[in-house]
Order: structure tokens, then sequence, then C-alpha cells
């Protein structure tokens, strides 16, 4: 689904996949990488709405990933989270008590409702975000 420019957006595209089991945040980066793309960062409460009302993420499984980590040993619970591709993290879309670092939990996943969790590192799904329209109509591999 793109969130077109004339609309207010980006003119990414973004895609929820199933990565096929409960698989590492290095895997669903590197499934990203793989169709082109990378895990989604979301950096305003508008992509937030788009995202939601485009492609809610899903819980059924395991955990949706997004494109957002801690850096090891930063400081406990909230210091040093980044966006895999390097943008800036100047808004965020945390979860009521997140992050807690529960477990040691470092790694970026996302609610249905849209808000954020720091969850251990097994996804079952990704969300991926591309600069231009990946053509992935169908996915077979």
């Amino acid at each position: 689904v793109e969130w077109p420019t004339d609309l207010g957006g980006n003119g990414h595209w973004y895609a929820l996949y199933s990565l096929g089991g409960q698989v590492s945040y290095q895997t669903a980066i590197d499934e990203a990488a793989h169709f082109g793309g990378s895990l989604a960062t979301i950096t305003s409460p508008e992509e937030q709405a788009f995202i939601n009302s485009s492609m809610p993420a899903t819980l059924i499984g395991g955990s949706t990933a997004i494109g957002l980590f801690q850096e090891p040993d930063s400081d406990e619970p909230d210091g040093g989270w980044a966006w895999v591709t390097g943008e800036p993290l100047a808004w965020t879309n945390w979860g009521s008590g997140e992050p807690n670092d529960f477990g040691g939990e470092a790694f970026g996943m996302m609610y249905p409702d849209g808000s954020w969790n720091d969850g251990p590192d097994v996804f079952a799904h990704a969300l991926f975000e591309f600069e231009s329209n990946p053509n992935l109509d169908e996915v077979a591999r």
C-alpha cells in the first residue's frame, strides 16, 4: 500500500509480511532487504495513522516487528533507541508503561492499535517499508 504524497504522505510503500514462524529480528531485517526494503520506520502521528488504517499489525502467531531497536549497553529502559535506517527518532508511540526492558527486551514491535512495545528477539510478522513500488502483488519463494 502506498502513502501518496498528494494525501500528505511520504510516497513510500508498506507491506505487512508473515515471516513463516518465530524468527529473529535480524531475520526480519534480512527478509525486508531481500524484497528491496527495510523494516518500517514510523516518524509521525500521521504516518502511524496511515499504517493503522491501511494495514494494522497483528499478534496472530506472534508479534510484528518494526524498524526500531535499542543499541547495546544503552540506559535502560528508554535510552539508545534508534531506527534501522539511521533516521532521527524524533517521535515515538510507546504503549503505556513502555519501553520497560522486561527480560532484556530490545526490539521494536507494534500492536494492532498502533502502539509500540519493546519486545524480545522473536517475531512472526514484520512491517516493511519501500521507497518505491516493490511490485509485491504476490510473493512466492
